[in-house]
């Protein structure tokens, strides 16, 4: 599938001028966990960077940074990641994972920005496209699809759970309690002084 037809062309975006605090309010808003900065909000929107809520925590508020003072141009990840909309999304996916990001604003002719696709976005929709149809469980689907992703092991309904390879393993829930509360038991005596 391309980009053109995965991505969200609702964009919310801001200069590089922009102040944290404004960024902040805004993704309140539009109810977003980030913004793209782009050079003209108004005009062509080409893309400079992205800002995620993260970053304004780990960056701002970690740091002990004035919000009201500190600009989107300051803590915006560069350079940005990003996609054309003619990519297939596998090809997304494999950038993603190489660069660390899990959203990647979508350009067209010129370098414009015509979107953002998320990690989240292309999962659901290669949940869909694998399972032939919405199985309704969007948080099953997800982790699922991101266990394949990462390769880590995930619990399932059923008391089953699929290893990396996606075989299916039976897990004894009682086996597991019993062990843990032999721990416990162990450890009942044991007190930080």
């Amino acid at each position: 599938m391309l980009l053109r037809d995965a991505c969200t062309p609702d964009v919310v975006c801001c200069g590089p001028q922009t102040r944290v605090t404004e960024a902040a309010h805004l993704m309140r808003q539009r109810h977003v966990g980030d913004l793209v900065v782009v050079d003209d909000p108004d005009g062509d929107r080409i893309p400079l960077g992205v800002v995620t809520d993260r970053d304004i925590v780990v960056e701002v508020l970690g740091n002990d940074l004035d919000p009201g003072r500190t600009k989107l141009t300051d803590i915006m990840r560069t350079p940005v990641v990003i996609a054309a909309e003619t990519e297939d999304t596998m090809q997304v996916i494999e950038r993603m994972r190489m660069h660390g990001v899990r959203r990647i604003p979508v350009v067209g002719d010129g370098g414009k920005l015509v979107g953002v696709v998320t990690l989240d976005d292309l999962l659901k929709q290669f949940a869909a496209d694998t399972a032939g149809a919405d199985t309704g469980d969007d948080d099953l689907e997800h982790d699922l699809i991101l266990s394949c992703f990462v390769g880590k092991p995930i619990a399932v309904p059923a008391g089953e759970f699929h290893d990396r390879r996606g075989t299916a393993q039976k897990l004894d829930p009682l086996a597991k309690r019993s062990a843990a509360a032999k721990r416990s038991s162990r450890s009942a005596g044991q007190r930080c002084t």
